[in-house]
């Protein structure tokens, strides 16, 4: 897929979640997208014209994927391991996470792992070369957290773990 389709595909999927951008107004918010004329919108209040910035013109802040097993959320959670409690959510629901024991997270070259012991195995892992197979909501929610999903070139986002805005 070319890059220019990538950035594309960030910036209109991450709408919703209140993806930020650096462009030469600054670090804002995305208000608007217009696939048509490949523009975003940081301020439709302002004049209908002013704050627009071509696709090619801006930066998303994203977090790598290699970051899942960092912890980079607020409050210093991690998302890995945030997506295992999701994943078992019923459990957690009824068992004291703290009387049980730690979640354990691994870090590898194609996959990020979060697991825990207890009569069997609770584990979930994230394939980083092939989301496709992940389940919708996992998806959802790397977006919620603003991931590179598409598999942006470096020199085309900004890492949001190493920015403080």
């Amino acid at each position: 897929m070319e890059n220019s389709k990538k950035l594309e595909l960030t910036l209109c999927g991450m709408l919703p979640y209140g993806l930020k951008v650096k462009t030469k107004f600054g670090i804002t918010e995305v208000d608007r997208v217009d696939v048509k004329y490949k523009l975003i919108d940081t301020n439709p209040n302002i004049d209908e014209y002013a704050n627009k910035t071509k696709f090619e013109n801006c930066k998303p802040l994203l977090h790598s994927l290699d970051k899942l097993t960092d912890p980079i959320l607020e409050g210093g959670l991690i998302p890995i391991v945030e997506l295992l409690k999701i994943k078992h959510k019923s459990w957690w629901n009824v068992h004291s996470f703290d009387r049980y024991g730690k979640i354990e997270t691994k870090e590898t070259p194609n996959y990020s792992q979060a697991y825990f012991y207890l009569m069997a195995t609770l584990s979930i892992d994230v394939w980083k070369n092939n989301l496709e197979n992940e389940p919708y909501w996992v998806i959802e929610k790397l977006k919620e957290w603003h991931f590179n999903l598409y598999d942006l070139p470096k020199e085309m986002y900004i890492e949001k773990s190493e920015h403080n805005n």
